[in-house]
């Protein structure tokens, strides 16, 4: 069964983004140019390694991603994959790719915002397998044609990233590499709903493209393993600086 839009979750997206429309706001203009600001050097060999771990992991989740999307035409109606535009490597906006887990049209009524942890938009077993991240898997094809990477900082959309420049001017740092489907404030903090969680994940996420090396993303990718098996993480990468 389906849940229905409450006019409560009007009241959230003004709380969390203001009361100016986002869709109002990108149309305004586009992003002003990336300025990348450290001395970024990146191993070359990150690319290769998103390619030979993200084409073997999308064929082993090929079944997966077909038990979900039956799951899906089931409780709800509408298309399996959900699409929508994200800002990628130097702000290019790109198609990312998701198993649906809302309902149709559910921005229709609120506009672009982030979803809270009640969100009654979600369909029923969507909470899930976005608890699991299922919702994330058609991602790896996003990473093989090169739009985004496996570890990097969390996609995000551009009229929220619009917004948030007004308080955060340095998220367009982020901006600097490919985003990634996990990464270091994905693994190190909760899923953000307000502008200091973005705040407080931003700065892991320009601290990521300070410090990038195989090392780190071999760890990365070690603790997003453990976090999906529910294992604390007690010992997480000793060098992320907390403000």
């Amino acid at each position: 069964m389906e849940a229905t839009i409450e006019p409560e979750i009007e009241q959230r997206r003004k709380s969390v983004l203001g009361r100016r429309s986002l869709l109002s706001a990108a149309a305004k203009g586009p992003l002003p140019e990336v300025h990348l600001p450290f001395a970024l050097k990146l191993y070359s060999s990150k690319r290769f390694l998103d390619v030979m771990l993200a084409v073997p992991l999308l064929i082993l989740s090929l079944p997966l991603m077909f038990l979900c999307g039956i799951w899906i035409k089931l409780v709800s109606l509408g298309p399996v994959i959900y699409t929508q535009v994200r800002l990628g490597l130097k702000g290019k906006p790109y198609t990312i790719y998701k198993l649906r887990t809302m309902l149709v049209d559910c921005e229709k009524a609120t506009g672009p915002i982030w979803s809270p942890a009640d969100d009654r938009r979600i369909i029923w077993g969507g909470q899930f397998l976005r608890r699991w991240h299922l919702d994330e898997l058609p991602q790896l094809w996003n990473v093989i044609i090169g739009d985004m990477s496996l570890i990097g900082p969390r996609p995000e959309r551009p009229e929220i990233i619009l917004e948030l420049q007004k308080d955060i001017p340095e998220v367009t740092q982020r901006l600097a590499v490919r985003p990634g489907i996990t990464g270091l404030a994905q693994v190190t903090l909760p899923p953000d709903n307000t502008v200091l969680a973005f705040r407080r994940k931003t700065e892991l996420d320009l601290q990521y493209i300070r410090e990038g090396c195989l090392d780190l993303d071999l760890q990365i990718l070690t603790w997003t393993f453990l976090k999906e098996m529910g294992l604390r993480q007690n010992w997480i990468y000793p060098r992320v600086q907390h403000g």
